[in-house]
């Protein structure tokens, strides 16, 4: 250090701070859109969208509200051969606080440039993404996974670590990690679904009955 020049002035910016996950604090419900590419799975879908239903009917209000999206509008072909329709092209979204890219077999196949540029103005936007099953390819495709911990599908990891060497992939049921969420769903209700419906109303500052399993419908 050069004598005479205060330590102050030879002090380096800080780094930018590191994106975060905030929960939802808006007016219920709360959106919370899905993201669905050709071939998704089915069962990662409905294990996202089911519990947000049991939370609205034993709440007894609609705490939660999700909406369907492809990328260009119109209806999507599931793995199991079933197709969904959807609500409209994902560049109608105007604002939503949280979209979940399902995806399934193939998602490298799949993913396209305008769905990249329209996941990265969301990111810019503020939006919480996150990916079911292997959703996560299109997630780093636009590169919105640097220095993020994700996990998936566990036979989509060989192929997600060569095509995407620098993203780490953990073996856990779900990562939220740098304001990215995403979820393995290896296996139907990995967790049970009174579980994250409880979950899921506690963030609106509502108790849930704790009633059986089989007790939801």
């Amino acid at each position: 250090m050069t004598r005479g020049v205060p330590q102050a002035q030879s002090r380096q910016a800080p780094p930018p701070a590191r994106l975060t996950y905030r929960a939802y604090a808006g007016a219920e419900p709360e959106p919370i859109g899905f993201l669905l590419v050709p071939q998704f799975s089915m069962m990662a879908f409905l294990s996202a969208v089911e519990p947000l239903r049991v939370a609205n009917r034993l709440a007894g209000r609609e705490l939660f509200a999700w909406h369907a999206y492809s990328g260009d509008g119109a209806p999507v072909q599931a793995s199991n051969g079933m197709r969904i329709m959807v609500e409209a092209p994902m560049a109608a979204i105007s604002a939503i606080p949280t979209l979940l890219v399902c995806a399934g077999f193939e998602p490298e196949r799949y993913a396209t440039r305008a769905v990249a540029r329209l996941l990265r103005r969301l990111a810019r936007a503020g939006v919480v993404l996150g990916a079911l099953d292997s959703g996560a390819f299109r997630l780093a495709k636009a590169g919105l996974l640097e220095g993020v911990t994700v996990t998936m599908h566990w036979e989509a990891v060989p192929a997600f670590r060569e095509s995407f060497p620098q993203v780490r992939v953990a073996d856990e049921l779900y990562e939220i990690d740098g304001g990215r969420i995403t979820v393995r769903h290896s296996r139907p209700y990995a967790m049970p679904r009174q579980g994250r419906a409880a979950a899921g109303a506690r963030r609106h500052g509502w108790r849930l009955p704790a009633p059986g399993a089989s007790d939801l419908r």
